[in-house]
């Protein structure tokens, strides 16, 4: 969803990103073809950082070698986002239209000292983002348009990407009402919430009330899933906080958001109204069938089943995605494909075969669905990563086989669920398949009659030192790549 960056703004931040994937050099001329840009530009943007953020990062520079990041032990990229964004003429607009204060492009135009040219430019660039959420732009007087409740939801998206937990600096009359609203709703319920869970409350929250306030309520309103009477008890206990009174409909739209959000699903309510829980319940054969073929257990199914429910009723009920700049759950599970490719893999092939009106909205998003249930599976990193082939390694030892199996598990601690190691002894009962030989020996001549000469040989001293074990990785990674 970066449709409302201008390519400088997208192309720093995708400079940006692949930098920071990197440990080592990177020649310009490579950034440039990836990113499909010139040189000259790569090196305007890196002029760019140094000015701009000297603080939090600096790139360094050879003639041999090309570019690379240097970034202090703390180094919050989403901070760096944030601060390029905000300087890009789309999201300015954007602020300016929530606030309604201006009426026509030539007044935009005119308050950011730009050109009328400029800012048409960038208002159709931005009507085009705006079609994912199903809203639009008027222009007498320059408006946005759509359903209230997409409105909301894409303002608190967009504020939120742009401030993240510095929230207190949003220009938003009633951010402190909304601080006291959600801090007395989360103590009150039994639910426990994480700073960023309660500050992402907080900016949906004051959002809603200042759009309240301003007159756009919302009309006719019914949640999707029933607000069950606790958490409209906790809505009428936090209501007492704000300077004026939520209309009923108001109130269900905030206890649904919560709930739906937040909160441990209702299954009474859920179970009164037929739809819902065929969905629930389908959802929960879902997850039986893909444990089956990726032969995991799921200890925590109520959970999983509860998380995915409720991701299929948020965007039942709001059109869009959940980002606009940047997408943390597709990044998160990029960084982790080594690990999720096989996982990753199955689950979409399971998906596409199951064909409910859930799946098919899950299909929509599906790094967003993939991240959903990644992180709320318990234990499934370990047991995919127990699951992986793993490599087997001959340990031969001039001291026997005490002294192999001693090898054999600094070996396994060093590197832990990516080798079987096997003593010369056991290699032969066994008749296992070697993928590497590690040995204390010399390679010449005992070892050229055991081994096959296709198998990577690696010599180590009585026990592997700095030196043995940085060449074992090596090898290691080869034969992975190879086994890849």
């Amino acid at each position: 969803m970066r449709l409302l960056l201008d390519s400088s703004s997208l192309r720093r931040l995708q400079l940006l990103e692949i930098l920071a994937s990197q440990d080592g050099w990177l020649l310009i001329e490579n950034i440039a073809k990836q990113l499909d840009c010139s040189q000259r530009s790569i090196k305007s943007d890196i002029q760019f950082f140094e000015h701009y953020f000297k603080e939090d990062l600096f790139i360094k520079t050879s003639k041999k070698n090309g570019i690379q990041l240097i970034t202090p032990d703390f180094f919050e990229q989403n901070t760096i986002y944030q601060e390029i964004i905000k300087e890009n003429l789309n999201v300015q607009l954007l602020s300016l239209l929530y606030e309604e204060q201006l009426h026509t492009l030539t007044d935009y135009a005119a308050y950011l000292y730009t050109s009328l040219s400029s800012v048409t430019r960038s208002m159709k660039q931005i009507k085009e983002a705006l079609k994912k959420f199903d809203l639009s732009i008027k222009t007498k007087p320059v408006a946005l348009e759509g359903r209230e409740e997409q409105i909301r939801f894409f303002y608190c998206v967009f504020f939120w990407e742009l401030t993240g937990l510095n929230f207190s600096e949003l220009d938003i009359p009633f951010i402190d009402e909304a601080t006291a609203f959600v801090q007395q709703l989360t103590t009150s319920s039994q639910e426990s919430f994480s700073t960023v869970i309660i500050s992402k409350m907080i900016v949906w929250t004051a959002v809603c009330l200042d759009r309240i306030q301003k007159g756009y309520l919302l009309k006719e309103y019914a949640p999707i899933v029933p607000v069950s009477q606790s958490v409209k008890q906790l809505i009428d206990e936090s209501e007492k906080l704000l300077s004026f009174s939520l209309p009923a409909n108001e109130k269900e739209f905030f206890g649904f958001y919560f709930m739906n959000r937040f909160a441990f699903t209702d299954i009474q309510s859920i179970k009164a109204h037929s739809n819902l829980w065929e969905t629930y319940t389908d959802i929960g054969r879902f997850l039986e069938q893909l444990t089956y073929q990726q032969e995991v257990q799921m200890s925590n199914k109520e959970y999983v089943n509860d998380k995915l429910f409720k991701h299929y009723i948020y965007k039942e009920a709001f059109k869009g995605p959940n980002d606009l700049f940047w997408n943390p759950t597709r990044k998160t599970l990029l960084h982790s494909v080594d690990v999720y490719a096989s996982f990753i893999d199955q689950t979409l092939m399971t998906l596409d075969q199951w064909q409910q009106p859930w799946t098919k909205k899950m299909k929509e998003e599906p790094y967003s669905f993939l991240y959903t249930l990644a992180v709320s599976w318990k234990n499934l990193t370990q047991q995919i990563i127990e699951k992986e082939k793993k490599i087997c390694v001959e340990v031969v030892s001039q001291f026997g086989v005490d002294h192999e199996y001693f090898i054999s598990e600094l070996l396994i601690h060093q590197f832990p669920n990516k080798l079987e190691c096997y003593p010369l002894s056991e290699v032969k009962k066994l008749q296992k398949k070697v993928d590497m030989v590690i040995t204390d020996m010399k390679i010449d001549p005992f070892l050229q009659k055991q081994t096959d000469h296709t198998v990577p040989v690696v010599s180590i001293e009585y026990a592997p030192n700095h030196r043995n074990w940085h060449h074992i990785r090596t090898v290691l990674e080869k034969v992975e790549k190879q086994q890849r």
